[in-house]
């Protein structure tokens, strides 16, 4: 866990261990390819840089997800989108990082039932990575 970005605090010791858990839920189907996971928060500008980069999109975007096993989160985004969903900011945070761990796993959301399923998994395995939810439903 690397904190890149500067305007928002987030406790990254916390989240560490919330990642953790989300990984540990994910077992089942994690890639052997994948080894390690890297969680690094991110300004909008380095979030712009990369979305153009790997996606032809210069917009800052909430998550990017590696197939190495990086994922990038930019928590300015996330700020953002918490107006929508009622969220803390660290629970948003870590809904990007539960949905970049279901990227890893070969979820896609570019489909509408892949993007609903992934709402689905993605939220229940935040529920999970909090400690309030024992097991992740796959459904």
């Amino acid at each position: 866990m690397e904190n890149r970005q500067r305007k928002f605090e987030l406790e990254l010791g916390r989240l560490k261990i919330e990642t953790g858990r989300a990984v540990q839920a994910l077992r089942q189907e994690w890639p052997r390819e994948v080894e390690e996971v890297g969680v690094v928060l991110v300004s909008p500008r380095f979030s712009g840089q990369v979305h153009g980069q790997f996606c032809g999109d210069p917009s800052p975007t909430d998550v990017i997800t590696f197939p190495w096993g990086e994922i990038a989160v930019c928590p300015a985004v996330a700020e953002r989108q918490r107006a929508v969903t009622g969220l803390g900011l660290h629970e948003e945070v870590l809904t990007y990082i539960c949905h970049g761990l279901l990227h890893l796993c070969g979820e896609e959301d570019t489909s509408e039932a892949g993007f609903l399923r992934m709402v689905r998994r993605q939220d229940g395995l935040r529920q999970v990575a909090l400690g309030r939810r024992r097991k992740l439903n796959n459904g």
